[in-house]
């Protein structure tokens, strides 16, 4: 497998044929995998679809058939993000792949030349958007609304809304690594929902670092993600507080994901499962383009980079700077 910056300046000339006429309103695709089971020994297909406006509208549905039971769940969201900058995990992108360019013959232009001085990124050093994005810059503020057709939680009190209000926080992917053959990223991110007919609250938070070795064979990339899950028992908001006792600690659980190009082992909230996803190797080269080349950062940057930064294993090449 070639370098990444040979991936990068071979697949590009390629795919940008014809594609910069082409405008779009509305970012999406859908993601289908199976997915085992090995707590409760069943077979699933999963459903992923995503969309997203200029406006940066969010609508996400996430689908679940037990092909055991039959039966079936879904999760849909809607919110709308707001950012507080444009995530600088582009300008590490965008630092990286003038640099390499700057090393192929011919070097840069001069609008690229000064564009590389503007961004005054060294994308091979450790922490190459600095301290301050760690902490003060590229967050994400989402209102919006959520839809569950599963039932109440076990031991949840009062009425049940499928439908319910929620906030989401996301910090964008910060990049602590990146070199040819290895990304390194940090992500965060918490929700709040509120059933509207039992006033109950529910916090989750999600810490995740993830590491890419591209590469690893000749047709092979490791993806490897650990992280750490935390989520609250329902919080009772209403007059029924005094019957609800002390509010409960967070209940904690670690994460790990290990995927190889589209076969991955998952443990997540105790349960280990195994997952093979049925993506399309063209729409992952076509999604990675519009998110550097037309400025998707909201959900994007959050989820999508870091699943899709490697190759297919089929050779369609995303632009990974």
């Amino acid at each position: 497998m070639p370098r990444k910056e040979e991936q990068y300046s071979s697949g590009s000339e390629e795919y940008d044929a014809g594609s910069d006429d082409e405008d779009y309103d509305l970012f999406g695709s859908m993601k289908t995998s199976v997915c085992w089971d090995a707590h409760d020994k069943q077979l699933s297909v999963n459903v992923r679809q995503y969309a997203e406006s200029t406006h940066k509208v969010e609508l996400k549905y996430k689908g679940h058939l037990n092909t055991s039971t039959g039966g079936y769940h879904f999760l849909g969201v809607l919110r709308k993000h707001f950012l507080t900058n444009t995530p600088s995990i582009q300008s590490v992108f965008q630092a990286a792949r003038l640099q390499a360019a700057a090393a192929r013959p011919g070097g840069l232009n001069a609008e690229q030349a000064a564009e590389l001085r503007e961004l005054d990124i060294d994308a091979d050093r450790l922490l190459p958007a600095g301290l301050r994005p760690l902490v003060l810059r590229d967050w994400s503020v989402a209102p919006g609304v959520t839809y569950d057709s599963a039932g109440p939680a076990p031991g949840a009190a009062g009425p049940h809304s499928h439908l319910k209000y929620a906030l989401f926080v996301r910090k964008a992917p910060q990049v602590l690594l990146h070199s040819p053959r290895t990304d390194l990223l940090l992500s965060a991110k918490a929700s709040t929902e509120l059933c509207p007919k039992s006033k109950q609250v529910t916090t989750r938070a999600h810490l995740r670092l993830k590491l890419f070795k591209y590469a690893v064979t000749s047709k092979q990339d490791l993806r490897v993600c650990v992280g750490l899950d935390m989520e609250t028992v329902p919080l009772t908001t209403g007059s029924t507080a005094a019957a609800a006792g002390p509010r409960k600690s967070w209940a904690q659980s670690p994460y790990i994901k290990i995927s190889e190009n589209n076969t991955s082992v998952k443990l997540q909230q105790g349960r280990w499962s195994f997952m093979y996803e049925l993506d399309s190797p063209g729409c992952k080269a076509r999604c990675m383009e519009m998110i550097i080349d037309r400025g998707w950062y909201a959900q994007a940057w959050g989820s999508w980079v870091a699943a899709w930064v490697s190759p297919c294993p089929r050779g369609h090449v995303a632009r990974r700077a």
